[in-house]
């Protein structure tokens, strides 16, 4: 369970999951001053069970420090410099790009030993910086579509960026995916943080926002902070594309999924909520 601060003080939230995924859900605003929390943790396991080679894990020690390296991967006009970092142990590794908080790749090893890239993306940065699908990226300030690209808070309305038809969807025409993050290491991971300003893509109050990705042993997790100085929307999320066959072998069509969750937001033929 992760609180999270919104007017009405900290309460819990309920968890979903997909295999060994689980996910808190955000509340629907900020208030001044709030910090909102999202914790979400994938467990990169095969179907028979753990991914550890005994042969891969010297002593047979239960926790494997992880390794965190950094190098450049090139730059976007405009906007500045891009580093590509490495989260490494012997069961998983996963990229990460500056640009948009991408997970670029994650490598993990299948039931029959073999190494595969378990997400979707692209090769070389040109690849990112002309994407509209928003591979592996953080996407905000708010994931999915707002109707009309318009919303009322505290008795104003704000009319933002439109960018899905009549609609606005993942934060506007630049959202977080177009940003290039602060990066930082910590223990077991990497931090990337920016700051969103007052009006960013029509939204009121600047917003920082941080996402902490930490790898241990197969578990990836990733963290979304984010605190405003106005009430505004808030809804992040990591728009990432899996393939647990690998993206290089199969299809989907084989996979089976499980979300244990005790509500579900229905959407109309737009994929606008209908708010039923």
């Amino acid at each position: 369970m992760v609180p999270v601060l919104d007017s009405g003080g900290s309460r819990p939230l309920s968890t979903a999951g997909l295999r060994s995924f689980t996910s808190s859900r955000p509340t629907s605003y900020m208030s001044h001053g709030a910090a909102f929390t999202v914790t979400r943790k994938a467990d990169l396991r095969s179907p028979a069970g753990k991914l550890r080679d005994p042969g891969l894990t010297p002593g047979g020690l239960d926790f494997v420090m992880t390794r965190v390296s950094v190098e450049p991967w090139g730059g976007v006009p405009g906007l500045g410099n891009v580093d590509l970092w490495r989260l490494e142990t012997p069961q998983v590794q996963v990229q990460v790009l500056t640009l948009g908080a991408t997970i670029r790749a994650v490598h993990c090893r299948g039931a029959h030993g073999r190494v595969h890239d378990v997400v979707l993306g692209y090769d070389d940065l040109e690849g990112y910086v002309a994407d509209r699908r928003y591979f592996g990226a953080v996407v905000g300030r708010v994931a999915n579509r707002i109707a009309g690209g318009r919303f009322t808070v505290e008795g104003k309305e704000y009319q933002l960026d439109i960018n899905s038809g009549p609609n606005s969807i993942h934060g506007g025409l630049r959202g977080f995916n177009k940003a290039i993050w602060e990066a930082s290491e910590v223990e077991g991971g990497v931090k990337l943080s920016l700051t969103s300003p007052d009006g960013d893509q029509g939204y009121p109050g600047a917003v920082d926002v941080s996402v902490t990705y930490t790898l241990q042993e197969e578990t990836l997790t990733a963290e979304y902070r984010a605190r405003s100085t106005k009430t505004t929307p808030i809804n992040l999320t990591n728009h990432s594309y899996f393939n647990l066959a690998g993206q290089e072998e199969e299809d989907i069509y084989g996979h089976q999924v499980s979300i244990r969750a005790n509500s579900f937001l229905p959407v109309d033929d737009r994929s606008i909520p209908t708010g039923f």
